[in-house]
């Protein structure tokens, strides 16, 4: 599924994802998809032993629903025999008008009081109500029927559905479109259009959610336990006043293939924040966020828990796409609240000229941020801190910024394969900052292209390896701040240094300078036969000699740069003896005896 980004215009991208979202949850997409009501009412767990039932005077039937055009039985009768063979109910039996002016409140709640599954048909208008509607079975709507909450003030008595305590095989909240009527103002944030707590399988798709006053969909615990196995797919999130998605209770929770926009920059597209407890009835583990389309003027992930004994653990961010102001935060609370973070294949356009993919500073454990793709226009980088082993590796990082990668305060980073393109400053394309020290890191093969500044150390670094690197900078390639003098950082001949920088700025604060670059750029180490008779050379190279012997000289050492310039051999094999040239050029051997005397000898 494509769409095209314009940053800065967010109409123009809203307009094309609600085509995109209506071509998912149009009626024909909804039936085909639904085939009984979705895969989901074709779930052996579902499918209870057929016998239709109705309130008293009504009937399940087709004069509600039609035919196919012709009137020839299609998909819609096919829906219509396996839900009565569900037991489903339709609300109209219940007095349901939805004519946009009664109030079809109480309906709802007479059809939902008999613990069936509920059936919505479409009608002309919108189905009106006024207050919450605890549903204890599927709801099912057929054709997208619209429920508009009147009123909504942000209080709870103005939240639309809620599942409270729902222990079942499978509950499916599908087909509908709920509006909360949200225009503006913050009198409250609780009216939220679907609310599940306490609850396990249930399943939540192809639906429309619109305007909230509140979260579109909340799954939390009431201080009882946490929601588990909870799925949202497939539906389109349209404008909360606060979530998207706000999870603040559950384990095994997947958000995956929705389209998200989000007009509001109040709380995060989606939130994972527990409330406050020492119980631990308020915990979240396991989640996916998979393959989203989203459109945040905001944060779009953003995680938070203020229990240090209940840790937000193990979040899966995979191949998400679309614009926000960022796209993962977690830098509230203790460090170390989130752990086993893993944000791969993501794809970033920043909205906002300060719009940064990640930033992060309480993720202290499994922190894995891979294959992502920041086309944000955003001055801003990537901000990590305080991570324990952070792997970055193979993302791609191409839109002219201030700063790409900023690592502060972290231990044991394994960075490599990234590529980083056109940073113009002094602060770095990848900068390894304190005010801690930093020990045990990798940092190889990253592509860094059309920078100011490469690598750059501003804190003290130890056992630490720069290797197979392609640095193409205009000041420095490598660089450490007066604050990282006596660094152990091994900065090997593999790296390749383009451009008009220097290889390496302020090398003697390296305690082992390990590639001759270091201190003259373009010097190499090299292996051959014989010495040298062609191409550019720098002073300080040295070329080691394969075809050795005893008394061989080990190599060649440039003396003077040139093309090829002047080498001068260095190093006998298996000689106790000195070497010395006379100013006139010959050379002779210099000895001496078990008796201390001087000889000289002719070379």
């Amino acid at each position: 599924m494509g769409i095209t980004m314009t940053n800065g215009n967010k109409h123009d991208m809203q307009t094309n994802n609600v085509q995109q979202a209506d071509n998912l949850i149009s009626r024909r997409a909804l039936l085909a998809t639904l085939g009984v009501a979705g895969a989901a009412l074709g779930s052996t767990a579902l499918l209870l032993p057929g016998w239709a039932e109705a309130a008293p005077g009504g009937s399940v039937n087709n004069d509600v629903y039609a035919k196919e055009p012709g009137g020839v039985p299609g998909q819609i009768d096919t829906i219509i025999t396996r839900l009565n063979n569900m037991c489903a109910i339709n609300i109209k039996d219940y007095g349901a008008v939805g004519d946009g002016t009664t109030d079809d409140t109480e309906a709802f709640r007479n059809a939902a009081l008999t613990g069936k599954p509920l059936i919505v048909p479409r009608t002309d208008a919108f189905y009106k109500v006024s207050g919450t509607i605890f549903i204890r079975n599927s709801i099912y709507g057929i054709g997208m029927p619209e429920i508009r909450m009147e009123g909504a003030d942000g209080t709870v008595g103005k939240r639309l559905l809620a599942i409270a305590s729902y222990k079942g095989s499978g509950l499916h909240v599908t087909g509908l479109h709920l509006n909360g009527q949200y225009t503006g103002g913050s009198a409250g944030e609780q009216s939220h259009l679907l609310r599940v707590t306490d609850s396990r399988h249930v399943y939540i798709h192809h639906n429309r959610f619109d305007s909230a006053y509140g979260d579109c969909i909340y799954f939390g615990s009431d201080y009882l336990g946490p929601c588990e196995d909870v799925h949202v797919y497939s539906n389109m999130l349209i404008d909360p006043w606060r979530c998207a998605v706000s999870i603040v209770s559950a384990r095994r929770v997947w958000v995956r293939d929705n389209v998200i926009l989000d007009g509001f920059d109040y709380v995060a597209t989606i939130d994972i924040e527990p409330n406050r407890t020492n119980s631990g009835s308020d915990i979240v583990e396991d989640v996916w966020i998979e393959n989203n389309i989203y459109d945040s003027v905001g944060v779009f992930v953003n995680s938070y828990n203020p229990n240090a004994a209940f840790k937000n653990k193990r979040l899966t961010i995979r191949g998400n796409q679309g614009q926000a102001r960022y796209f993962f935060r977690c830098n509230a609370g203790d460090v170390g609240n989130t752990e086993d973070v893993s944000i791969t294949d993501n794809i970033f356009y920043g909205s906002v000229g300060d719009a940064r993919m990640f930033t992060t500073g309480r993720v202290r454990k499994g922190l894995e941020i891979r294959g992502n793709r920041d086309a944000g226009t955003g001055g801003a980088g990537w901000n990590i801190a305080n991570a324990e082993a952070p792997v970055i590796c193979n993302n791609t990082i191409e839109v002219n910024r201030l700063i790409a990668m900023s690592v502060r305060n972290c231990n044991r980073i394994l960075m490599c394969g990234n590529t980083i393109k056109h940073v113009y400053s002094s602060y770095g394309a990848i900068r390894i900052s304190g005010p801690e020290p930093s020990t045990g890191n990798v940092i190889s093969h990253n592509v860094l292209v059309g920078s100011d500044y490469g690598i750059r150390f501003d804190t003290i670094v130890t056992d630490t390896v720069v290797s197979g690197n392609s640095i193409e900078a205009a000041r420095q390639c490598i660089y450490l701040a007066p604050e990282a003098s006596g660094s152990d950082v091994r900065i090997m001949p593999d790296n390749v240094f383009s451009g008009a920088g220097a290889p390496v700025g302020n090398a003697g604060y390296v305690q082992r300078l390990m590639t001759p670059e270091g201190l003259a750029k373009g010097a190499a180490v090299s292996w051959a036969d014989n010495v040298t008779t062609t191409g550019e050379w720098v002073r300080g190279s040295l070329v080691y000699r394969t075809d050795v012997s005893s008394s061989d000289y080990v190599g060649w050492v440039c003396v003077t740069s040139g093309t090829p310039g002047v080498w001068e051999p260095f190093g006998r094999i298996g000689e106790e003896r000195l070497v010395l040239r006379s100013t006139m050029g010959s050379r002779y051997a210099v000895t001496v005896t078990d008796t201390g005397s001087l000889q000289t000898t002719l070379l």
